[in-house]
């Protein structure tokens, strides 16, 4: 059975194929994964994100304060 991918995976993937080529590298995409998104479903499977986790995600983001962030 193939390793299924995981949220942390496939960010890797679109850092290595789009954010590297960006003019801040990805910098802050990944400050902003590595705060709010990996430690709540970065290990959570690609496929099993359906739009609630995303929702919950993002409520946690706004709580903080960063709604614009969010």
């Amino acid at each position: 059975m193939a390793a299924r991918m995981t949220v942390k995976g496939l960010f890797e993937q679109w850092e290595k194929l789009k954010l590297k080529g960006r003019k801040d590298q990805g910098r802050e995409a990944q400050r902003s994964f590595e705060k709010d998104v990996f430690p709540f479903i970065g290990d959570v499977a690609a496929e099993e994100v359906k739009h609630g986790i995303i929702a919950a995600c993002l409520d946690r983001v706004v709580e903080r304060g960063s709604s614009v962030l969010a």
